[in-house]
């Protein structure tokens, strides 16, 4: 299982000049399109059979929710690192979030581990300036399961991130 999920988190990197860019891989694509097309292949056979026709429309519904919101949110997952930006492409395609922190304007960075649901710990990055506020970013799950990546890209644009003690 270990195995799965970093195969699951592993990203392809895109070397631009002096900058590093991370997209999804493809295992990633691949897992959500097979889950898919499983659900897809169950909810035939519920809507084909007598009993749980209900359930069957339920999951063509999720199937077309997926296809047409989550699936091209994860393609359009991005992380770009270059000596001067950290770049964070995340969210729906119709609705993107676009997140971008000039490195030269922080002084500080550090990794804090904060509990926000009983059953889940969130990983927070904060970036304090040299003038007014920090600012604060959730590390999504890719950000989070390829920060060694994006951490290590940080310290030698000299910014060395802090990092939170294990749990």
């Amino acid at each position: 299982m270990e195995f799965l999920l970093a195969l699951y988190n592993q990203p392809r990197l895109v070397p631009a000049g002096d900058e590093l860019i991370l997209l999804s891989g493809w295992f990633r694509l691949t897992a959500w399109c097979i889950s898919t097309a499983a659900l897809a292949l169950i909810s035939w056979f519920l809507v084909r059979g007598n009993r749980g026709r209900r359930y069957g429309w339920l999951g063509f519904g999720v199937c077309l929710a997926t296809i047409g919101i989550v699936i091209p949110g994860v393609v359009g997952e991005r992380i770009t690192i270059s000596p001067e930006a950290l770049r964070i492409e995340t969210g729906l395609w119709f609705e993107p979030i676009v997140i971008d922190y000039r490195l030269g304007d922080f002084e500080r960075a550090y990794e804090v581990r904060r509990r926000t649901h009983w059953y889940r710990t969130d990983l927070f990055l904060i970036l304090e300036p040299r003038e007014g506020p920090r600012r604060r970013y959730r590390m999504s799950d890719f950000f989070r399961a390829n920060r060694e990546l994006i951490f290590a890209r940080l310290a030698a644009a000299g910014l060395p991130v802090e990092r939170a003690p294990p749990e």
